[in-house]
């Protein structure tokens, strides 16, 4: 009995040296995934912030194709082609204005000439 004795403290022996190797390999992986869930954490929080500045930015960038695109009065060469324009657009009317009044006239003209010659008498006869 005391062959089995030992064997039995033996095997229990065995057993606690077991129990500890796990319970430091147990602690080893608790400490390696505390380190890799710090790095982790770290990395997350740096892309966060990463990912609400460039959504500021692009606000920001948005804000000023906006103004840009709405606000901003017409620069030096827009405001001389708009002059430009409106000069042509005027000198069309006069244009048209003064060929009107020239067929007009000339009208005129022509039926004065058909009347004149209507009370003239032919002189060849």
């Amino acid at each position: 009995m005391s062959q089995e004795v030992v064997q039995w403290l033996n095997e229990i022996k065995a057993l606690k040296e077991d129990v500890a190797n796990l319970q430091q390999e147990l602690a080893e992986s608790n400490a390696s995934g505390d380190k890799w869930r710090r790095l982790y954490e770290t990395e997350a929080n740096q892309r966060r912030q990463e990912a609400e500045n460039m959504q500021a930015k692009f606000d920001e960038l948005q804000t000023t194709i906006t103004q840009l695109q709405g606000d901003t009065p017409p620069s030096e060469l827009q405001q001389e082609r708009d002059r430009l324009v409106q000069d042509l657009e005027a000198e069309k009317a006069n244009h048209e204005k003064t060929r009107k009044d020239f067929t007009t006239a000339l009208s005129d003209a022509m039926e004065l000439l058909s009347k004149g010659k209507q009370r003239l008498p032919d002189v060849a006869d």
